[in-house]
């Protein structure tokens, strides 16, 4: 595989992740307004893996990501 292509293939890679995180995040939102529930409760339906957790609260909750 060529350099570029490599850079093509990540760069789709990364807007596919940005996707998904973006749809996950409006629906753990959603879940929480609709039914009251805490954050905690929606990923656990949702089934969200415990270490994404905390990079989903942080942006829902409005924390500061930390680099």
């Amino acid at each position: 595989m060529t350099k570029k292509l490599e850079g093509d293939v990540m760069g789709m890679c990364n807007l596919s992740k940005g996707v998904y995180d973006k749809a996950l995040i409006g629906a753990i939102k959603k879940m929480m307004n609709n039914t009251g529930w805490d954050i905690e409760k929606c990923m656990d339906i949702l089934e969200i893996p415990e270490n994404s957790r905390t990079m989903y609260k942080d942006i829902i909750l409005e924390k500061p990501v930390s680099a």
